[in-house]
């Protein structure tokens, strides 16, 4: 399908309220992660990735260009941005803003509502936090965050893409989250879907793989497992983030999944990928590269909290 990528929106309109939103979020986080214990392994993985995204988007110039076929052989050949052959780049005309970072998505356990601004509020300096170019996307269930039209716009505002849970894996929110990683930015994604304050992970949801498998421009991933907010903040408590508690984080190397986009399922992998699959979708061959990326994800996932355990 030919997708044109139109002047990517990185900051929310109206960008001063999306920056007040930003910055009121992150000055709350920094001040609440003051008051507990973090023990933080692999943080040299994310401020690498971190600082050199942060740089690259400070690059960036005019949206206004656009790019026909051989201009983008020419960005790719340059290492400007990456290339996911299995999506026929080469088909399609797109606009496409010149010297973009490579795209990030960033995953993590889910173990409250607030841990993804909490993660962030401990990990990013402040004037990273208050910055809404270098900030994430993230997608959100609409029946926790969506739930009146204050809530959308506030939530809006914060880089929240709207989440119909039941709606699957072709629903808006994933075509959304598609095109910010064809325009360099940074997605966060919880891929069990849910809070999940147990010690066995949830099996990964199928809308990561296809994230992965149709942006254009392949994607970093990021890997952060982390314990205690479940202490911090208990289902079926009230929901105030508590204090004095023990948060661990562990960052794991980055990784890509671009040995899986361009090579041909061989007859045994897609048999065990048919094994593990219903029969509606079974017989849409798209699945099979979709659960291909995301057990894989799984699989690297699962690697890191097996190392974190290791640590304690």
């Amino acid at each position: 399908m030919k997708r044109i990528v139109n002047n990517p929106i990185f900051v929310p309109q109206p960008k001063t309220l999306s920056k007040l939103a930003f910055t009121t979020v992150g000055l709350t986080c920094k001040a609440w992660s003051s008051l507990n214990l973090w023990k933080i392994h692999g943080q040299k993985h994310f401020e690498s990735v971190m600082n050199k995204r942060i740089v690259d988007m400070n690059k960036c110039i005019t949206f206004d260009n656009t790019f026909k076929s051989s201009d983008i052989d020419q960005l790719i050949s340059n290492g400007i941005i990456g290339n996911n052959n299995n999506n026929n780049i080469n088909s399609n005309v797109v606009q496409i803003p010149p010297l973009l970072p490579r795209p990030l998505v960033t995953i993590s356990n889910h173990m409250c509502n607030l841990d993804d601004p909490i993660l962030w509020g401990r990990l990013l300096p402040f004037d990273t936090l208050c910055n809404p170019i270098h900030m994430r996307w993230t997608l959100a269930a609409s029946n926790i965050l969506f739930t009146n039209p204050i809530y959308s716009k506030i939530f809006t505002l914060g880089k929240c893409i709207k989440t119909i849970r039941g709606d699957g894996v072709f629903q808006d929110a994933i075509d959304i989250g598609i095109e910010k990683l064809e325009n360099g930015q940074w997605v966060h994604l919880f891929p069990e879907a849910k809070v999940n304050q147990s010690d066995e992970l949830l099996r990964f949801k199928w809308g990561i793989g296809r994230m992965i498998a149709e942006s254009k421009v392949s994607p970093l991933i990021l890997p952060i497992y982390h314990t205690g907010l479940d202490k911090s903040m208990p289902l079926g408590k009230l929901p105030i983030p508590r204090v004095f508690k023990s948060i661990d984080i562990t960052i794991g190397k980055p990784f890509t999944c671009d040995h899986l986009l361009n090579t041909e399922i061989d007859q045994q992998t897609k048999q065990q990928l048919l094994d593990n699959m219903t029969l509606p979708y079974r017989q849409d061959p798209r699945y099979l590269r979709y659960k291909l990326i995301t057990d894989h994800i799984e699989s690297k996932f699962k690697q890191l909290l097996d190392f974190s355990k290791t640590l304690k």
